[in-house]
């Protein structure tokens, strides 16, 4: 929920922009032209929720191997 939640505050696209980066998912470049990128005071409560994110996610891949 806390990336929901900054979706909602900030913006859906430009902070599902700087998730997938973040999460080394993919670097997908530049946001598009007509979109302004995430404020930089945003970007370390990103960063803080999509790690949140990718340890609740890892630990449940990890439980599953395991049972």
């Amino acid at each position: 929920m806390p990336l929901e939640t900054l979706r909602d505050d900030v913006s859906p696209i430009r902070v599902l922009h700087d998730v997938v980066t973040l999460a080394t998912l993919a670097d997908i470049g530049q946001i598009l032209p007509l979109l302004r990128s995430t404020p930089p005071e945003h970007h370390a409560k990103i960063e803080v929720a999509t790690l949140a994110l990718l340890d609740f996610e890892r630990r449940l891949a990890e439980s599953s191997a395991h049972s």
